[in-house]
């Protein structure tokens, strides 16, 4: 069996709500492509911008039933692709 892999080595914006947007943007160029599933880097949501304060760090994180999930899971359906969207998933301290 056969299948395309597009790796979305693509640059952070600065802003979850940016990343989602331009990473659903990016799913849907991939499928177009020819793509059967799309794998994103790992802490897509934050674009790695991690800083040294606990407390700003856990407000970038996402949970994996909130709406930032759910759209990627919603694209998946809709392109009929799998899509792998890392994250920095909030947990308990």
């Amino acid at each position: 069996m056969n299948f395309n892999v597009a790796l979305l080595q693509i640059l952070p914006t600065g802003s979850q709500q940016a990343n989602l947007i331009k990473g659903l943007k990016y799913c849907k160029k991939a499928k177009q492509m020819g793509a059967d599933i799309a794998l994103f880097p790992e802490m897509w949501n934050i674009g790695y911008a991690l800083t040294s304060d606990r407390e700003e760090n856990e407000k970038n994180t996402v949970e994996l039933d909130s709406d930032y999930i759910a759209h990627f899971k919603e694209l998946a359906k809709e392109l009929n692709m799998a899509i792998g969207i890392f994250a920095v998933e909030q947990a308990p301290p």
